[in-house]
Parts: structure tokens; C-alpha cells; sequence
């Protein structure tokens, strides 16, 4: 005689529950296999800083030197774009958005012991941006800075003291000519006096 435990299949609903319940639970327990999906996966470790579950994602060189990220991303949508996949190396187009911003990021993979790791080291420069690359964004702001300084402030002051200048040297330029023009005057000669024998008496 056949037993029927807690009567499940006398119970469409509590099978059907008993079945979702087992799917989940296979589901959860899947690891993730495709580039993407390791992106993802490491990503949304690293937002909860949980640095444990991360380092089941990246590869074996980084799992003892990986820090936590220097920004805070907490609540942190996360979507892939444009995936590139030449094995043993992928990169992952990682959008990040958070607090009113976007910040696109290249996650790097490699394919080791038959699965795809994240390249923790590499991927979190392209977060923090190298520094060569900050310097220029750094000298970019600076040059509009000055430019905008120099278009509300100096470049102004510049022409109101090139007309003061340019008035100061008209005014002498003209009194130079003045004074040329006197000293170039032919004086007026004066007769030459006769002898006294010429002197008419």
C-alpha cells in the first residue's frame, strides 16, 4: 500500500506550491555561467560590500587583494550593454546608475578553470579611472575655468585699459607734434646793422 505523505497529491495547490518552492530553490543555487551574468553578479556583491560573495566572481590573482569600491553605490541599478567575447578574455559594457547618474564601466573577464572571473584589478581602474586619464579631465575643467575668466573678467579689463593707454598716447603724440612743429617754425631774422662809417649822417 502506496503512502501518501501530508496527502500533496490529494492537494493540487500544495503541489503546485511544493514544486514552485523546489525551482526556486534550484534556481538560487545556479551559479552563474555567462559573462553577464558574472558581471552582474560581481557587481551586486561589490554595491553590499560584500566583498565575501564578490570574490566568488573574479579570478584567482584578485581574490586576496580585493578592497571595497572608494564610492558609495548603494541602491545601485545595474544593466549590461554591448558584450565582446574572444576566449579567454570577454568585456562587459556595465551601466551603473545611481543618485541621478550613469556611470558606464568596462568589466573585464578571463575564462579560468572553465568558467568566466572577472578581472577585479583591471575592471576597478576602469572604475576609478586611471590616473592619466583624471589628470586630463582635471586640466579640461581647469581650461574652461580660465577661459571663462578670461572672457568675463580679464579679456574686459584688458580692452578698458588698452583704450585708457591708447587715449594717453594720442594725447602725446599730438603734443609732440605741437612741439615739432614749433621747433621746425623758421625764426624771424633780424637785419645786420652797418658800419659806422656806412651810417648816413
Amino acid at each position: 500500500m502506496k503512502t501518501d505523505l501530508y496527502g500533496v497529491s490529494k492537494n493540487p495547490a500544495l503541489l503546485a506550491g511544493f514544486f514552485l518552492l523546489l525551482t526556486s530553490l534550484i534556481s538560487g543555487c545556479q551559479t552563474p555561467k555567462q559573462p553577464e551574468q558574472v558581471t552582474a553578479a560581481f557587481w551586486q556583491a561589490m554595491i553590499k560590500h560584500d566583498l565575501d560573495r564578490a570574490k566568488r566572481f573574479v579570478r584567482q590573482a584578485d581574490s586576496d587583494t580585493l578592497t571595497p569600491l572608494d564610492q558609495d553605490l548603494s541602491g545601485a541599478q545595474i544593466s549590461t550593454g554591448k558584450i565582446i567575447i574572444e576566449k579567454p578574455h570577454a568585456r562587459v559594457e556595465t551601466i551603473l546608475q545611481y543618485n541621478d547618474k550613469k556611470k558606464i564601466v568596462t568589466t573585464y573577464l578571463v575564462f579560468e578553470n572553465h568558467a568566466w572571473k572577472v578581472d577585479a584589478s583591471r575592471t576597478l581602474r576602469s572604475f576609478s579611472g586611471d590616473v592619466f586619464e583624471n589628470l586630463l579631465k582635471n586640466l579640461d575643467i581647469l581650461g574652461e575655468q580660465l577661459n571663462q575668466q578670461l572672457e568675463q573678467e580679464i579679456i574686459p579689463r584688458f580692452q578698458h585699459e588698452a583704450e585708457s593707454l591708447g587715449q594717453q598716447l594720442q594725447k602725446q603724440l599730438e603734443q609732440f607734434n605741437q612741439n615739432l612743429k614749433k621747433f621746425l617754425q623758421p625764426k624771424p631774422t633780424e637785419p645786420t646793422p652797418l658800419p659806422p662809417d656806412q651810417r648816413k649822417i
